[in-house]
């Protein structure tokens, strides 16, 4: 090989897969170093490596096992393995990069002793989960290209700052890219980034992190930098994470704890993917699949604002998301979820939990599986400034349901669903809104939008078609408008019912078509004082309908409707002025 590359059995070096040899690695990279070697090459062979060597004494991860000095390039034969003699400290590691900079380490296989490990007692540290293949901290332009790592007790790689952001001599990890590497059964996290600015994982197989006697949290990349309150001790800035593949990781395939930054673009993974507490996350363009059934997760998860910062400020965009429980679960604030498709769930396709300032947009639902749950397109609970908008939810038991906040539902299309919009609570706008329900897997059809408990709502505009059941249910007292919606054909013999409280209908167009009977457009019973104006009424039906009628309800005010083949059936003390029957 070229004069600038030393070969380590030139410096004594064996791959005998007996001899320890971690001490002359150290002295011949020391040596290449020193002599401007640019290349330290490893032939095919079995290194075995004490990983706890030059330990420190209070982190014994710390200086241990090979220690890359600066701008040097590991080169491994694709044969070459580096294997960790087993031991029984709570930490070590296999490559150590600390306070480095331009650094390569590429090729080979980096084999941790997992599976041979003494895991004893060892204190505050017992869980022994500071093993790991490549430990870089505090270190400026290093590349990790591929290489496989395997069956570490802690990550299999481990991206992490050096000292503590309130102390004088902290230094972040910069520029750090991991590719095309193949990470596997790591006890803890195939990959933690604690900490660094600038970190990229791409074109990576990512597979089963914490299986077997695993230890949380269990990820396939896990970005968490330690802090307390909203005070960050350790920070992870501008992490990109495209382009890699995850299998089998536990807990999840992607967590960004509390990174700012963060960008996960084009992976295939069949595990959640969260935005956790971060800041600034996208989430674009991945392709999220359980391959065993339905799992009792989410596709694409958060878990609220950061202590100290005004929002999650996360976009999620342009994902597929298939068999899982809840397809997206929204928290925090400042959240946009658009053009995601979400498909064969058994909870929720959009799930929006104590957040605020949310716009799901553009999103495609469809296939809900009602064998274990009752399946819900979007649900909104305790939460705040929320808007569903442009839309489509096929194939559904329940289509939107509102359970409190100011919520607004709009320009969406609703089809195949037993009930649509059923708010709880709260007092959501409902508008232009397209709804065409039928039964699903079993479900009889009910309401296409229903009003119930304490809540009120306004419903504006919508358009129902092809219905069986009520196309609006209300039975609340809290004040509810019906304003400028779009009844096709009701087959029905009441198409607008409501149940109590005093409430608003106005310029609704209906067309009624039933075949026995006489039908009933709007009927209010046990209502007080509510208003039905500028309503248009068309009875296509063999017989005369009863197109509003109003007797069991009291001080009713009717007004300025067009009734054609109807009439009005009101109480006593109701006021009719200015209607036309024709």
């Amino acid at each position: 090989m070229a004069e600038f590359v030393l070969d380590v059995t030139d410096y004594g070096v064996s791959g005998d897969g007996k001899t320890d040899f971690t001490e002359m690695i150290n002295q011949c990279l020391t040596a290449a170093s020193e002599k401007g070697y640019h290349t330290v090459w490893f032939p095919k062979g079995t290194y075995m490596i004490d990983g706890t060597l030059g330990g420190d004494s209070d982190q014994a991860f710390r200086n241990a096992g090979i220690q890359v000095p600066d701008d040097l390039t590991i080169l491994m034969d694709p044969e070459c393995v580096i294997k960790v003699i087993p031991n029984d400290s709570w930490g070590y590691s296999a490559f150590y990069v600390g306070r480095k900079k331009n650094i390569t380490i590429s090729g080979g296989q980096i084999i941790g002793d997992r599976d041979e490990h003494t895991y004893k007692n060892a204190g505050l540290r017992q869980t022994h989960e500071w093993g790991f293949g490549i430990c870089i901290e505090g270190s400026l332009n290093i590349l990790v290209d591929n290489v496989s790592i395997s069956d570490f007790t802690g990550d299999g790689i481990i991206v992490s700052p050096r000292g503590l952001k309130t102390n004088p001599d902290y230094t972040t990890s910069e520029n750090i890219i991991i590719q095309g590497c193949e990470i596997r059964r790591s006890r803890r996290n195939n990959i933690s980034i604690t900490g660094g600015e600038t970190v990229t994982v791409q074109d990576c197989i990512i597979e089963d992190a914490g299986k077997g006697n695993g230890i949380a949290p269990k990820f396939g990349i896990d970005i968490e930098g330690y802090g307390e309150g909203d005070l960050d001790y350790e920070e992870a800035l501008n992490i990109t994470i495209r382009n890699n593949f995850f299998k089998g990781n536990v807990s999840s395939s992607v967590c960004n704890f509390n990174g700012y930054g963060v960008i996960i673009e084009g992976n295939q993974a069949d595990n959640t993917i969260s935005y956790g507490y971060g800041t600034e996350t996208l989430i674009l363009g991945n392709i999220i699949k359980s391959e065993n059934g339905i799992i009792q997760s989410a596709g694409i998860a958060g878990l609220g604002v950061s202590q100290g910062k005004d929002g999650s400020d996360a976009v999620i965009e342009s994902n597929l998301i298939t068999g899982f429980s809840t397809g997206i679960d929204i928290r925090g604030k400042s959240v946009l979820a658009a053009n995601n498709k979400i498909k064969n769930f058994d909870n929720t396709g959009i799930s929006v939990y104590q957040a605020s300032n949310v716009l799901i947009e553009g999103n495609i639902i469809e296939n809900g599986i009602s064998q274990t749950r009752r399946s819900t397109g979007f649900r909104a609970t305790l939460s705040d400034d929320t808007i569903f908008a442009n839309n489509s939810i096929t194939q559904v038991i329940d289509g939107i349901n509102i359970s409190d906040g100011d919520i607004t539902v709009k320009q969406n299309v609703l089809k195949l669903f037993s009930r649509g919009i059923w708010v709880t609570q709260g007092s959501p706008v409902i508008e232009g809104n397209t709804l065409v329900p039928n039964a699903f897997e079993g479900f009889m059809e009910s309401y296409a939008v229903s009003i119930t408990n304490n809540a009120s709502a306004i419903i504006k505009n919508n358009t129902f078609r092809s219905f069986k059941n009520y196309p609006i249910y209300c039975a609340t007292n809290a004040k509810t408008s019906i304003i400028g919606n779009h009844f096709e054909q009701s087959p029905l013999l009441v198409t607008i019912y409501i149940n109590s409280g005093t409430h608003d209908i106005m310029d609704n167009t209906i067309t009624v078509n039933r075949t026995a009977g006489t039908p009933i457009a709007i009927y209010l019973n046990s209502s007080s004082g509510s208003t039905i104006s500028g309503n248009t009424i068309h009875n296509l039906s063999a017989n005369t309908a009863s197109a509003i009628q109003t007797n069991t309800s009291t001080n009713s005010r009717i007004i300025a409707n067009r009734i054609i083949k109807g009439t009005i059936v009101r109480h006593s003390t109701d006021i009719s002025i200015g209607n036309i029957v024709v």
